[in-house]
Parts: structure tokens; C-alpha cells; sequence
């Protein structure tokens, strides 16, 4: 396959105006991405989601996620960040960082995210069925329905999209597009725990303090699921599931806030604050 991103821009032009969706991809790209250092250009704006519609309606997977996930900055960036750190070394996305930040001002369109992840399935992508049952959970872009959701967490996960484990211990635990069973949703966290565990150990580079690694090298959420952690701590913080242990909660919050889950963070900064006494001791 030819390396389309090391092509001269005239080339790009000339494979792109032919049909060429990976060329149109990359040349809207290559238009795109500068946007973000050299100010908006809203003739420039305009050229390159042209030529990024027109690879995305070609069904080229990754126009049609770059689609998706600049219609979705905006309303939940952190599913944003999650989505884009799962691409991280795929060769069409490589730029796909740069592009959301150049464009985000100008996303928050919900249909056309749920539109294009729609799109996105129909090529069996992974990213993208995750994604879907994220709207139809939360009811972005689509009418809310925790059965779809459930479905297609469940075809992510047999995908090998690891952080799906978590939509299905959540759905599980919550009863929602399944009969509620703490029992399988605690397997499916810890399923996911044995997993990210692995991942971190043979990722995460022992010369680092793991906290700076993950915030400057972001974790791959197709390959890892960090969120069990969180989750599993707020299980033992409610006593849903399992007997409620404030010390074991905290432990789960520790980890999970180690490899840069925010809402883990956020969590630890409330105990200190509220002066828990497993917090006190240290």
C-alpha cells in the first residue's frame, strides 16, 4: 500500500480529485492539521471537510471516525481523548490528535457523531461499536436505549476492545439492557483488571513515575480498561456488590488515579478533603 502521508501535496491533489479515498483522507489532513498553529482559515477549513466527507462517504473508516469524533469534541471530550488514544499508532490516524485539537471549537453535533460511528460499524470497527453504545447508553445523537447499548458493548468486547468490559460490568451492575447480577458484573471488572494489569506491567516503563508516564504516554483503552479500577473502588465505597470497605475503595481509587483516570482523582481529593479516616492515616 502506498505511504500516502509521505506524498507531495500536488500528488495528494491529483490521487484525491481521482477518487482516491485514502488520498482525499490525507489531504484533508495535510489542510487540516495546521489550522491549529497558523490560526483558522475558514476557506482551508471548508476545502479540508470537503475532501474528509468525501473519503468518509466512501466508507473509509478512519474519515468516518475523524468525523465522528470532531462532531463529538465538545460534548464529551473525555470519550474524545479515550477514543484517540485507541488509535494512537494506526497509520491513518496518525495526525488525528492534531485535527480535534484544531477543530474542536467547532464540533458538538451529536446526530452527525451517532451518524458516522453508525457508519463506522457497518466496517466492523471496533472504536466505533464501543462508541455507539456510549450514545445509545447516554443518549447522544440518538433516542437513549440501554438494550442497543448493551449489544453493542458486547460486540466490541468480542472485537477485543477492552474497555467495552467496563460498559458490561456497568450494565450489569445497573440492570440496564440486561437482568441486573452483581455476580457477572464483578467478573467482568475483574476480567478487565487481569487484563489492564498485564497491560501496564509490560507497558509502563519502570524508570517513570507511573502517573507521568500514562499522562505523557496516554494508555491504549482498546488494549486496557484503567476505569475497572475506578469502578470496582466505587463498589466497595457503596457496598454495591461487595461488603462496603472504605479501605479497599481507597485502594482501587489509589490505582486508578496512578494511571491518570480524573474522576479516580477526583475522588481521592474529596476524601482528604472530607477528612475520611482511611484517608487520615497517611
Amino acid at each position: 500500500m502506498t505511504k500516502h502521508n509521505t506524498l507531495s501535496i500536488s500528488e495528494l491533489q491529483q490521487l484525491a480529485s481521482a477518487g482516491d479515498a485514502q488520498s482525499q483522507y490525507w489531504l484533508a489532513l495535510h489542510t487540516l492539521c495546521p489550522i491549529q498553529h497558523a490560526g483558522v482559515d475558514n476557506d482551508k477549513k471548508e476545502t479540508g471537510l470537503m475532501w474528509l466527507n468525501k473519503a468518509a462517504e466512501q466508507s473509509f473508516v478512519p474519515a468516518q471516525m475523524t468525523l465522528g469524533l470532531y462532531n463529538l469534541r465538545g460534548i464529551n471530550n473525555n470519550l474524545v481523548n479515550k477514543a484517540i488514544s485507541s488509535y494512537g499508532n494506526d497509520e491513518n490516524m496518525t495526525f488525528l490528535i492534531d485535527l480535534a485539537d484544531s477543530l474542536h471549537k467547532d464540533g458538538k453535533d451529536a446526530g452527525l457523531a451517532f451518524t458516522w460511528f453508525n457508519k463506522a460499524t457497518e466496517q466492523h470497527c471496533a472504536l466505533a461499536q464501543y462508541l455507539l453504545a456510549v450514545c445509545y447508553r447516554d443518549g447522544i445523537g440518538v433516542k437513549q436505549n440501554d438494550e442497543l447499548a448493551f449489544a453493542w458493548f458486547s460486540k466490541a468486547y468480542e472485537q477485543g476492545f477492552a474497555t467495552a468490559q467496563c460498559g458490561l460490568a456497568r450494565s450489569y451492575y445497573e440492570g440496564r439492557g440486561v437482568e441486573q447480577d452483581n455476580e457477572k458484573a464483578l467478573a467482568w471488572l475483574n476480567k478487565a483488571i487481569e487484563q489492564t494489569d498485564a497491560y501496564i506491567d509490560a507497558k509502563v516503563s519502570k524508570s517513570w513515575p507511573i502517573l507521568e508516564y500514562c499522562k505523557k504516554f496516554p494508555l491504549d483503552y482498546s488494549k486496557c480498561a484503567p476505569e475497572a479500577y475506578l469502578l470496582l473502588g466505587e463498589r466497595y465505597a457503596q457496598g454495591k456488590g461487595v461488603e462496603q470497605c472504605n479501605d479497599t475503595a481507597f485502594k482501587w481509587y489509589q490505582k486508578a488515579a496512578e494511571v491518570n483516570v480524573a474522576e479516580a482523582q477526583y475522588q481521592l481529593a474529596l476524601g482528604y478533603f472530607e477528612g475520611k479516616d482511611v484517608y487520615k492515616k497517611l
